[in-house]
């Protein structure tokens, strides 16, 4: 004979805005010319429901990934002076038709920014089962680069991490 145990699910979502401003570091003598390639990812260490229920709560990282191109900074400033009369940054330091070329380097940096996200769920007790369904990100901004004397310096995170959580009663 096979018994049916019935399992309550509760669900619950919530938000959290990441703001920070990350600092690309590439050696002194280099400066960033571009940022060719991110990637994010949402790390979770931990999800459980609070000492007196009715809320979750979610503690990771969102881990960011950028690749960037760099050129000596000296042969950069070069071909800046010598278009003073043009309106020049790093992304235009040619005139028309003629091939300038800068040796450099790819280089990335990682940064693990944390967070905790606080959840209702009502109904939820200390000894319950949380599960992550869904875990996303979106951005806030679209031109999200940091320049200073015409280089790329680092980038504004302006996130959003949502998380949709399952609970499962485990108790009567």
């Amino acid at each position: 004979m096979t018994e049916n145990i019935a399992t309550t699910r509760l669900k619950g979502s919530g938000v959290d805005i990441i703001k920070k401003k990350i600092i690309l570091a590439p050696p002194d003598k280099d400066a960033i010319i571009k940022i060719t390639d991110r990637k994010d990812e949402i790390i979770i260490e931990s999800a459980e429901i609070v000492k007196n229920g009715d809320y979750a709560i979610v503690k990771g990282y969102l881990n960011k990934s950028i690749t960037y191109n760099t050129a000596n900074k000296e042969q950069l400033k070069k071909l800046i002076v010598n278009q003073e009369n043009q309106a020049v940054n790093y992304r235009s330091l040619t005139p028309k038709l003629e091939l300038v070329a800068a040796d450099g380097v790819v280089r990335h940096t990682t940064t693990w920014i944390p967070f905790e996200i606080l959840v209702f769920v009502k109904g939820a007790s200390e000894d319950d089962k949380v599960i992550i369904e869904n875990k996303s990100i979106k951005s806030l901004c679209d031109n999200d680069e940091e320049v200073e004397d015409k280089f790329i310096t680092g980038i504004l995170v302006q996130d959003i991490i949502n998380i949709d959580i399952t609970v499962i009663k485990t108790g009567g």
